[in-house]
């Protein structure tokens, strides 16, 4: 504390300082208004103590533009208004380069919508090289025609507008689909500007189309595949007219498999994609023309006015398949049977496609190219079909059923990563039969659990004498297929536990194959989940023929992508390639192994390496053997060496 002096001078400064201290906080205020300019000046002379503080007073109160009032009556605070002046600048500056490297498209806009300033990624965008050809231009002018009523709308909104796909059209004429978002803000003069900021998503968009495309287009012939039939099935099931009816024509080509085997499955694709031609051009409007797989394919008529017009239609195919096909000098000739049903709408149509099925069935087994109508007397078929599950319950568990294993390597040294489990039914009397005549009539009889559980425990137990005789452990994996009928019984993930404990196989050398039409039911995915966290990897077969969304691809966290046969033949061609490579990338970036099936040569083998697929299997590779061939031929070949 000061003490007085016999002058009085500490007395006359503490008198002076009271008034003088208010001035100082009138300055503040005056800075923080931003009505003053600093004059540093005005406190660095002064004699006295009070003539200090008076100059102070001022200076504080001429003070302005940010600077904080109270640093001014210390000589500190000049350096310190120096360096918060540095940082402002250079946080200025970061901001600056920021906007120019950014590599999202970024502009700003006056309110007329004129471009005030834009970045390197912005001039890229519209197809320039530099900056100055767009600064000065219209915004609505790189933008579709299309779409800038929308965009004008946006320009102009008062209050936030939310990101949306606006098209660009770039000085080439190319246009570009862009991830559009609109910021306005109000400047210090109080001008409106716009802050626009666009990501390029035209590859994204592309994809999606292509993944679309897949789901409801068949490859070979670019036909609507099975998912479209059905869709359209129901769409018809939907309509509430009971005078309608709907017909449908099941068509299945007549010793096709002797094109095949005999000229191989390349010239049978040309025979197939031109048949599916013909079909098209020979149905009426409104009609749907579908390949539901291999040399089978359907015509759906919306509305038919009786059976008779049903019958002329197929008279028609009929005659359009007789004429030869020519192909490379020479001439194929190609007949079908034809399952014919009409139902009306909506009481009969789920039952349409079954009906057509027997009736093609009825005309296949009543000596070819001809159609049947279906009728109560085709009841014969489902006698059979009956017979076939007897045989099958009898054969559970007897022996009967063997299961073969099919290597896949991966693509680079072709050195074995694992072996699918593909069972076998030698039957007493129809010999060998594949897994093709008798896991749909397991799946609709409620047998497949158990015929499931028994290729399950015997591909467990073979595994486990495999490793054993390939003592280097290697980590290959068995693959196994399930269904949807055993997925969805509620006990399916411990009975998988309880048999790899049984074994004594670690989880994660069993994958189990899935296909894309499972991965739409909450319960499924459930247990696929519940899997997954067991230590089992999941597997999705056959990608590309059904309608799986990358949605569910990464909620279910599928560890493996097998890429149809279809997909693989057809990457020969620029545009087959171009699908097959973004299956890979899409594959890649999920964090899954892609697996190429179906690699009939060596062609095939390296396209599939070539697009960016980890693992290839087919007959190039090897054919299903049984499990002691695997022991004594597959592992001494592919084993990778100890």
């Amino acid at each position: 504390m000061t003490g007085p002096t016999p002058d009085g001078t500490a007395d006359a400064d503490r008198r002076s300082r009271l008034p003088l201290r208010l001035a100082v906080a009138v300055g503040v205020l005056l800075v923080v208004c931003g009505l003053g300019s600093l004059a540093i000046t005005a406190v660095t002379t002064g004699t006295t103590a009070g003539e200090w503080w008076l100059r102070a007073g001022f200076a504080i109160a001429l003070a302005g533009a940010g600077t904080l009032a109270a640093y001014l009556a210390t000589r500190p605070a000049a350096e310190r208004i120096r360096r918060l002046s540095v940082q402002a600048a250079g946080a200025d500056a970061r901001l600056r380069a920021g906007f120019q490297g950014s590599p999202a498209a970024m502009a700003i806009t006056d309110a007329d919508g004129t471009i005030v300033e834009a970045n390197d990624a912005y001039a890229a965008l519209v197809g320039v090289e530099d900056t100055a050809l767009v600064v000065g231009a219209r915004w609505l002018d790189h933008i579709h025609p299309d779409d800038q009523p929308r965009c004008q709308a946006a320009l102009t909104a008062s209050g936030p507008v939310e990101p949306e796909t606006v098209r660009y059209v770039r000085v080439t004429g190319e246009v570009a689909h862009v991830m559009q978002t609109w910021v306005a803000v109000t400047g210090d003069g109080g001008q409106r500007l716009c802050f626009l900021q666009g990501t390029d998503v035209s590859e994204a968009r592309r994809a999606t189309e292509t993944l679309q495309r897949l789901a409801f287009t068949d490859l070979l012939t670019g036909l609507p595949n099975r998912a479209a039939l059905e869709e359209r099935l129901a769409e018809i099931a939907e309509r509430v007219d009971p005078t309608r009816m709907a017909g449908m024509a099941v068509l299945d080509l007549d010793r096709f498999k002797l094109i095949n085997d005999s000229l191989g499955h390349h010239e049978g694709d040309r025979v197939l994609r031109a048949v599916g031609k013909r079909l098209r051009g020979a149905v009426p409007d409104g009609a749907l023309v579908s390949r539901t797989g291999g040399d089978e394919f359907a015509v759906v008529v919306p509305d038919i006015p009786d059976r008779e017009a049903l019958g002329v239609l197929a008279e028609r195919l009929i005659a359009v398949l007789e004429e030869p096909i020519a192909r490379g000098g020479r001439r194929f000739y190609v007949s079908a049977s034809i399952g014919l049903a009409v139902a009306e709408v909506p009481h009969a149509v789920d039952s349409l496609g079954a009906h057509a099925d027997a009736a093609a069935y009825a005309a296949k087994a009543s000596g070819r190219r001809r159609w049947m109508m279906f009728d109560a007397t085709m009841a014969q078929a489902a006698n059979e079909r009956l017979e076939l599950e007897n045989d099958l319950r009898d054969a559970l568990g007897t022996g009967q059923l063997e299961v073969h294993y099919q290597p896949i390597v991966d693509s680079g040294a072709r050195r074995l990563s694992g072996l699918e489990a593909l069972v076998r039914w030698r039957h007493p009397r129809r010999g060998l039969l594949g897994p093709d005549a008798f896991i749909g009539l397991a799946e609709d009889t409620g047998l497949i659990g158990l015929l499931g559980g028994e290729v399950l425990d015997t591909a467990l137990a073979d595994l486990t004498r495999l490793a054993e005789i390939d003592s280097v452990e290697h980590g290959w994996t068995v693959s196994v297929n399930v269904s949807v009928a055993q997925l969805r019984h509620p006990e399916f993930v411990a009975e998988v536990d309880q048999r790899l404990r049984r074994q004594g196989v670690e989880p994660g050398r069993l994958v189990l194959e899935v296909t894309e039409s499972m991965l739409v039911e909450d319960d499924v995915i459930g247990r696929l989940q519940d899997l997954r966290h067991l230590g089992v990897q999941i597997a999705l077969d056959d990608f590309g023929t059904g309608y799986t969304g990358v949605a569910y691809l990464s909620r279910v966290g599928v560890d493996v992508l097998k890429v149809d046969r279809e997909i693989v033949r057809r990457a020969h061609d620029p545009r087959g390639y171009a699908v097959l490579r973004a299956i890979s990338q899409l594959g890649r970036a999920l964090g899954m192994r892609v697996v190429a099936e179906g690699i009939e040569d060596e062609r095939d083998a390296g396209v599939a390496a070539e697009s960016g697929c980890d693992r290839l299997q087919g007959f190039a590779i090897a054919r299903p053997v049984p499990v002691a061939d695997v022991a004594t031929r597959i592992l001494p070949e592919l084993a990778p060496p100890r």
